[in-house]
């Protein structure tokens, strides 16, 4: 992308944010596409390197947005595919040296997008689903055993004994329900509660 487009891509994402404060990826991607954007134009698409295009082209804008409203002490940035906010700085902002941001530093870095190819994003792909699929697991076996999402070890143990004595067959509980138990606690030693 040309510095000429940068800068009005630029203007179009901070008027955006200035309208409405705050906005999901989509609906930003959307907005852009509808103004004639055709840098977006991999939104829509069914595959996934478009896809990926589509989405680090508008985190890299962003963050170029950001810095340069952080530098005017104008405003601040929440980037997040989920929400991105436009919101006041707070007083101590600026005055504190800014911590290391990985995520800032991947989508500031155009080479990023440059070498990631079909494979880099089928692995990103398969990572966030591996992961997505633990945790709705682990979460799964934790309600069966009545527990919150935060449980530690020791609160999985408790439940474990207490419910296997009220259901174990040899103690007239039903099979099939000691067996989802059982398969609970499996599932919740393969997927430890993350750090």
């Amino acid at each position: 992308m040309d510095v000429t487009k940068r800068e009005e891509l630029l203007e179009v994402l901070d008027e955006l944010l200035r309208q409405n404060s705050v906005w999901r990826e989509e609906e930003l991607l959307d907005r852009l596409r509808e103004g004639g954007h055709d840098v977006f134009g991999g939104w829509h698409s069914a595959d996934p390197v478009r896809l990926f295009r589509a989405h680090f082209t508008l985190f890299h804008l962003l963050y170029l947005l950001r810095e340069r409203l952080r530098g005017s002490g104008e405003a601040d940035l929440e980037i997040h595919c989920l929400r991105i906010a436009r919101r006041a700085l707070k007083r101590h902002e600026g005055l504190v040296p800014e911590l290391h941001d990985p995520l800032r530093a991947y989508y500031l870095d155009l080479k990023q997008l440059e070498e990631t190819d079909r494979v880099a994003v089928e692995t990103l792909l398969d990572a966030f689903w591996g992961a997505y699929h633990r945790r709705s697991s682990r979460l799964d076996a934790l309600a069966v055993l009545g527990l919150e999402k935060n449980a530690s070890d020791a609160d999985i143990r408790r439940a474990w004994r207490r419910l296997a004595l009220r259901h174990h067959p040899d103690r007239g509980g039903d099979p099939a329900t000691f067996r989802r138990m059982a398969e609970a606690v499996t599932i919740l030693k393969e997927h430890p509660l993350a750090n």
